[in-house]
């Protein structure tokens, strides 16, 4: 037993400010099937008690930065002493070559360019890399370097292993993330579906075949140089709009008007922050509360505020 576990079985580890915590207070790792993949990956590796005691670390902000990087992740980690352990964690990338040819084919199918230019991530893509054999999660250990600077003589050590399940839930918000860590950025991913996905036909012009008379159909007035129908339902559409198009003084631009007209009845929402909780946790969030929680409870007082405000304005409005 390394010192750090010896310290950490009697007082813990230190108190970590401003680390990043774990959204998932319990249960298991990872919403999307990509994260929990990537969950799957890592609980087969056999770190044994190191992995219950990683997402201890995790779940109380123990983590305190991450940065990820193609084929390698950075990250502090807070641990029984006083100063935070650096963890590196090299990952084996796939070759140019491959992610080259994976755009030739895997790319350039519609739905996998349509699922992935919307950050998801197709359930069948693992047997599409398979096919150009190549895997997009690590497959071993194989596809790890890794190093802490902590005394723990095992590699990968609880600190590493914190990492790993904070990884799972950034994962989770941007599934680009695991395509930078096997050496693609999503800018060239992005370069790589858009360059790779076929040409919009475009519509063929109509054929002009002649009578047996040797009269011809009748050309068109686009080709006789003359605005058709539409293009001039269009030009007396944008001259009638430009026309009535109302002015506004500059000087009243920043003006404060009567606005009570305009306010209708107000009711508290039937949930609070419905939008924030849309688009998900917010990225590696540093604070010993629930991000969503937190956020919840603002736009709570926040509406409460809102109507009491509404309510006071109206009753004097009426004196």
């Amino acid at each position: 037993m390394s010192h750090d576990d010896i310290f950490n079985s009697r007082y813990g580890p230190r108190i970590a400010r401003g680390g990043i915590k774990s959204q998932n207070e319990r249960g298991k790792f990872g919403k999307t099937w990509w994260a929990r993949r990537w969950i799957n990956v890592i609980e087969e590796l056999d770190l044994g008690g190191r992995l219950g005691r990683g997402r201890v670390y995790a779940r109380r902000g123990q983590v305190l930065s991450i940065d990820i990087q193609e084929g390698s992740i950075s990250a502090r980690v807070q641990g029984s002493r006083l100063q935070p352990y650096s963890v590196h964690i090299g990952v084996k990338t796939i070759p140019v070559d491959k992610w080259v040819l994976l755009s030739e084919t895997a790319f350039n199918q519609a739905i996998v360019a349509a699922k992935l230019l919307a950050a998801e991530m197709p359930e069948d893509i693992e047997k599409l890399f398979a096919e150009h054999g190549v895997s997009l999660f690590p497959a071993s250990m194989n596809d790890f370097a890794t190093d802490c600077s902590c005394p723990d003589y095992s590699n990968p050590c609880k600190h590493i292993a914190s990492v790993y399940y904070l990884l799972s839930e950034e994962f989770d918000r941007d599934p680009f993330l695991i395509f930078r860590m096997r050496g693609l950025s999503k800018e060239k991913l992005i370069d790589l579906i858009t360059t790779s996905s076929p040409p919009v036909r475009k519509a063929e012009e109509p054929t002009v075949s002649k009578s047996k008379g040797g009269a011809g159909l009748r050309k068109s007035s686009k080709e006789e140089g003359e605005p058709s129908s539409v293009e001039n339902k269009t030009t007396r559409t944008a001259s009638k709009r430009k026309t009535e198009r109302p002015t506004l003084p500059l000087g009243d631009f920043w003006k404060v008007h009567n606005v009570s007209h305009l306010v209708g009845a107000v009711h508290r929402p039937a949930a609070n922050a419905a939008l924030p909780k849309r688009l998900g946790h917010i990225s590696f969030w540093r604070s010993s509360y629930p991000f969503l929680a937190t956020l919840e409870e603002v736009y709570k007082i926040g509406s409460e505020n809102a109507i009491r405000d509404l309510a006071d304005e109206r009753f004097s409005s009426t004196d």
